[in-house]
């Protein structure tokens, strides 16, 4: 009864965030909480002037290489060798999505289509 609440029923997602080793596939799973997605706009598509929301989105759930980052696997103890994945595994009734529009203090005015 404590942290019941509509603005938490209606706007709160969550992610799963999965790192995977590539040496030995251990996979570690986190879940966040969310009420917003803060995405960018994709570089590639800054000089062309539109973007769809969708390829924002899709941009933030893209699997990425975790080099450098000191992360170390549980199981195998190697380092640097990890894949990091996140999905939006619960979608909240009422979506908010945060457009990030500044790169390197200059504001990108490529127009955004949300269908």
């Amino acid at each position: 009864m404590r942290d019941d609440s509509i603005i938490t029923d209606l706007f709160e997602g969550q992610l799963c965030s999965k790192i995977e080793c590539q040496k030995c596939g251990y996979q570690s799973l986190t879940f966040d909480n969310f009420m917003d997605l803060s995405v960018q706009i994709p570089k590639k598509y800054i000089s062309v002037g539109s973007v769809d929301v969708s390829d924002c989105v899709q941009s933030f759930t893209a699997k990425e290489s975790m080099e450098k980052c000191g992360y170390k696997c549980e199981k195998c103890k190697a380092v640097d060798r990890m894949e990091k994945d996140i999905t939006i595994f619960r979608f909240p009734t009422i979506l908010v999505i945060h457009l990030k529009r500044f790169s390197r203090r200059e504001k990108i005015t490529t127009s955004v289509n949300i269908p």
